[in-house]
């Protein structure tokens, strides 16, 4: 008998059902920092996200957003307002596409995942007692077809067995594998004292036009400026739809006075702002206010033909014509940075004629390029702020270095360095015990400069050394090398998480740059009105 035919005649508390999917949904975060699951086959005409001829059904992100936001109601009890959900739905259908693109990659390994491993692994994970009547009561608590819930089962299996896959293929010599094993486990603690080339920027001073010029005159034939051009735009989205929602003073005194509980002790008057997001994001009557307007505003802003019908409509909805002056193609800014394609069109576009409605992520937009600059040798003038800049940044860079050789010549030990460091306002910090592979206290992680305080003596100051933002010095305070008698029992474990490490490491690699191919061939789509659907609320 097919086992998952049986199982889908059956019922499972809901404590259960928490547990496993919320065990799925974490590991979606953690690995990959959102939701990310895979099918091998398309589920309805109806898809969330659909990479080549692949796709994963609403229920998919129906699902992790569920979780989502009950993990978050969790942690926050009475404090969670739905606020926290604003761009959930976009982010976890950009993930759900990554676990497509990682479904391609379990093919081309060979990898499958049969329907009675996708059974078996669900029974044993929900300890069923009689999956015949268990599993299709699960299935029914979450709103889900037993099709939909095995393709994200069937997500997590691929998933894992690509992982244990690509990190069969990691194989480590003894002494790269004595070397890693050091880093992770040899320990120190140390004063850190950072100088900052930034703090001397007073001292540098104005930069005066002829340091400048005199650059400019040096490097002119290989300065050139690109492109740019001067856009105006109006973006509509539920997040701004929301924030034009108006409420009634009265109608929140009135929310304020039956729930203050939800406020603590502070007055009506003090807590106001709070009390209008609380209901926009959280009442269901101004989810559904939200979602009229946005699919009103939505479809006027589509409609809308020129300009003054265009502005009509921002005006209506309280929605902000922006400018973005000096636009260049290889430096986007924001609303521009996340989507390429709607960058590409702007550059495509004729000056003084607005676009159609262009759908982004969470959002659509409408501009109009009001200007083109074309790209042309640099004169003087369009450089010399970055030119001054430069200059700048190599003298406090200086300053900061002859400060930290002075400060190392007064630094004897931990008690004279802290002394003199703090008569001349240094940042001084002793760290907790670190890893030499763990991120410093003011310096962030730096491997080599990790090793190089490691290696020294027992109260010896280090340095200067130099930093991303100036120089380190540090006096090394206590000092734990690794136990490698110890490595010996471990080795075979930690052969095995250092394999997985760069097999992680390797899926995200892939996974960046599958995403540009795709992208640019037009071969992932995520679907706006899904996401709209969600990001308002709806069927959340």
């Amino acid at each position: 008998m097919n086992v998952l035919k049986f199982m889908r005649s059956s019922a499972i508390l809901k404590y259960l059902l928490w547990l496993v999917i919320l065990s799925f949904i974490i590991w979606i975060f953690a690995f990959y920092g959102g939701g990310r699951q895979t099918s091998n086959k398309g589920l309805g005409q109806e898809y969330a996200v659909k990479v080549r001829n692949r796709t994963l059904p609403p229920q998919a992100l129906s699902l992790a957003l569920q979780f989502q936001r009950e993990k978050i109601r969790s942690m926050l009890g009475e404090e969670y307002v739905e606020q926290f959900m604003q761009n959930a739905p976009s982010q976890l259908a950009s993930s759900l596409a990554d676990s497509l693109i990682l479904s391609y990659l379990a093919d081309d390994y060979g990898l499958e995942v049969g329907e009675s491993e996708i059974a078996d692994t669900i029974v044993k994970a929900y300890k069923f007692q009689d999956p015949k009547t268990q599993y299709d009561m699960m299935l029914r608590m979450r709103g889900v077809t037993a099709q939909e819930f095995e393709a994200l089962w069937k997500a997590d299996l691929t998933r894992r067995k690509v992982m244990t896959f690509v990190a069969s293929g990691f194989i480590f010599g003894d002494k790269e594998i004595e070397n890693r094993y050091r880093d992770e486990n040899s320990k120190f603690k140390a004063k850190m004292v950072l100088i900052r080339s930034s703090s001397f920027a007073k001292d540098v001073g104005e930069i005066a036009d002829a340091d400048a010029m005199a650059i400019f005159e040096r490097e002119k034939g290989t300065l050139a400026i690109p492109e740019r051009r001067t856009v105006k735009y109006v973006m509509i989205s539920a997040a701004s739809i929301r924030a034009g929602i108006d409420i009634p003073e009265s109608e929140m005194q009135a929310y304020y006075e039956s729930h203050k509980e939800k406020f603590g002790d502070k007055p009506f008057a003090q807590v106001k702002s709070q009390v209008k997001n609380v209901m926009l994001f959280g009442e269901k009557t101004y989810e559904t206010r939200i979602k009229e307007a946005f699919d009103a505003a939505t479809d006027e802003f589509r409609k809308a033909e020129n300009e003054t019908e265009i502005l009509a409509v921002a005006n209506k909805y309280k929605l902000q014509v922006s400018t973005a002056e000096g636009l260049e193609k290889d430096k986007p800014r924001v609303p521009f940075t996340g989507d390429p394609e709607v960058l590409e069109k702007v550059f495509q576009a004729k000056e003084n004629q607005w676009s159609e409605l262009v759908e982004m992520p969470v959002s659509s937009i409408r501009y109009c390029v009001t200007s083109v600059k074309a790209p042309h040798p640099a004169t003087f003038d369009e450089v010399k702020a970055d030119i001054k800049s430069r200059i700048k940044g190599e003298r406090q860079t200086e300053l900061a270095r002859k400060a930290a050789f002075e400060l190392k010549a007064l630094a004897k030990d931990a008690q004279t360095l802290d002394d003199e460091a703090k008569k001349k306002n240094f940042q001084v910090q002793d760290s907790s015990e670190l890893k030499v592979s763990d991120a410093m206290p003011m310096i962030g992680k730096d491997k080599k400069l990790s090793m190089q305080i490691f290696e020294g003596s027992v109260g010896q100051v280090s340095g200067p050394m130099e930093t991303r933002d100036g120089f380190a010095l540090a006096c090394l305070l206590e000092k734990n090398p690794a136990d490698m008698q110890k490595f010996k029992s471990e080795k075979t474990s930690f052969v095995e998480e250092q394999a997985q490490k760069e097999a992680q490491a390797y899926i995200e690699d892939y996974l960046s740059r599958m995403r540009q191919e795709l992208t640019a061939r037009g071969e992932i789509k995520i679907n706006q009105e899904v996401i709209r659907r969600y990001d308002t609320g709806k069927g959340s």
